[in-house]
């Protein structure tokens, strides 16, 4: 093995995530990670690169959180269809009291999911989700917002697939 990236849940290199001194035997490897200052809390995926130049995309995954401790871990893939009305658990810190969720596309507030029945208690947040019938698909951000109202970035993604269930 060559090295290891740090991928984020959309597949993109998260260059705020440094590996070091990697060490690989045929049942093991061992290293450091050190997260720079800023970098979006959420899940975070392992990929490994080989020395004949293929690399590997691990399930295993791991989350950033800050130092007062604040993280979310989502299921993944979180995905959803149109049309379609489910209920959505993540999991983040306690005390944080996360009081909001909402869903980016293009950065931008996405009117086409609806969330509803917010509940935040002990480490899982719930929100019920109803996706227009005619949402663009894609990608969107999760961002959360404390309870002093300010949004809260992450690294959690939700994927509209544009196939009506």
């Amino acid at each position: 093995m060559a090295n290891i990236e740090i991928v984020n849940p959309d597949g993109s290199k998260d260059f705020g995530i440094i590996a070091s001194d990697i060490a690989a035997t045929d049942t093991k490897i061992a290293g450091t990670l050190a997260a720079n200052d800023g970098i979006l809390i959420g899940p975070r995926f392992i990929r490994l690169d080989f020395n004949d130049g293929r690399s590997a995309t691990t399930k295993l995954n791991f989350v950033v959180k800050t130092t007062e401790g604040l993280f979310l871990n989502i299921p993944n893939p979180a995905t959803g269809g149109l049309g379609i009305q489910m209920t959505m658990s993540i999991r983040e810190s306690v005390p944080w009291g996360i009081v909001g969720i909402k869903f980016l596309r293009n950065g931008v507030p996405d009117s086409t999911i609806q969330v509803t029945n917010f509940v935040s208690s002990n480490g899982t947040t719930s929100v019920n989700l109803k996706i227009a019938d005619k949402a663009p698909s894609g990608i969107r951000t999760i961002v959360l917002i404390g309870p002093d109202g300010a949004d809260i970035p992450t690294s959690g993604i939700f994927t509209i697939t544009g196939v009506k269930r």
